[in-house]
C-alpha cells in the first residue's frame, strides 16, 4: 500500500494524529500533492486543530490547479479568506506569475 493510501486509511479509521504525521511527510516531500494536502486539512479539523486545517484549506484554495479541490476548500473557508485569496491569485496572474 502506498503512503497516501495508508494515511487515508488512518484518517478513515479515526486515527487523526497518525494521519497527520503521515500526510505531513507526504506534503513535505511533494507540496503539490493536493490529495494529501486536502486529507491533511481534514485530519487537522477532525483532530480539533481548526487553525492548521484552515491554513491547509487556504493553500489549496489559493494554489491548487484542480477545481474540485479548490471548490471543496472554498466551502470551509471563511469569506474573508476567500476574498484575500482571490485578490492574491489575481495579482499573481496580472504579474505573469505561474504556479
Amino acid at each position: 500500500m502506498d503512503p497516501l493510501a495508508r494515511a487515508i486509511e488512518a484518517f478513515q479509521e479515526g486515527n487523526h494524529q497518525r494521519a497527520i504525521m503521515q500526510l505531513t511527510q507526504i506534503v513535505f516531500d511533494d507540496p503539490n500533492n493536493w490529495a494529501a494536502r486536502f486529507y491533511l486539512a481534514m485530519a487537522y479539523v477532525a483532530s480539533g486543530d481548526q487553525k492548521q486545517g484552515v491554513r491547509q484549506f487556504y493553500q489549496i484554495y489559493l494554489k491548487c490547479p484542480h477545481p474540485e479541490f479548490r471548490q471543496k476548500a472554498k466551502g470551509v473557508l471563511p469569506e474573508a479568506l476567500i476574498k484575500e485569496a482571490d485578490i492574491e491569485r489575481q495579482s499573481e496572474e496580472e504579474m505573469g506569475w505561474q504556479r
